[in-house]
C-alpha cells in the first residue's frame, strides 16, 4: 500500500477540520458526530477498497455509490437541523421584538399621563 500526494493532502485537510470543531462552540452532539466522520474519512482515505468492500456488504454496487447515498443523508440532516434552528431564532426575534413594543407602549403612555 502506497500513500499518494493527494492523499497526504485528505488528510491534513481532514485534520485541519478537526482542529477547526474542537475550537468551535458545535454542540457535543454533532462534534461527535464530525469526530467519528472524520475518522472514517482518515480510513477511507487511506483505505478506499473498504467503501467498495461495506457497499457489497450492504448491497450496493460500488463503494463510490455508498459514499454519495452517506453524503444525500447527511446533507438533508443538516438541512433539516438547519430550518429548525433558523425557526427557533425566529420565534425568540419574534418574542422580543412584541416584549420591545410593549415596553415602548407603556412608556408612551407614562409620558401622556405626566403631560
Amino acid at each position: 500500500m502506497t500513500i499518494t500526494l493527494f492523499q497526504i493532502f485528505l488528510i491534513i485537510a481532514i485534520i485541519f477540520i478537526f482542529i477547526f470543531v474542537r475550537n468551535s462552540n458545535i454542540r457535543s452532539f454533532y462534534r461527535i458526530f464530525i469526530f467519528f466522520a472524520l475518522i472514517a474519512g482518515i480510513i477511507t482515505v487511506i483505505f478506499p477498497e473498504l467503501t467498495s468492500i461495506v457497499a457489497s456488504f450492504i448491497g450496493i454496487g460500488r463503494g463510490t455509490d455508498l459514499v454519495f447515498y452517506i453524503f444525500i443523508i447527511v446533507v438533508f440532516l443538516k438541512m433539516l437541523t438547519t430550518d429548525d434552528t433558523v425557526n427557533s431564532q425566529q420565534a425568540q426575534i419574534t418574542k422580543l421584538v412584541r416584549s420591545i413594543a410593549i415596553q415602548n407602549a407603556t412608556k408612551s403612555e407614562k409620558k401622556a399621563d405626566q403631560n
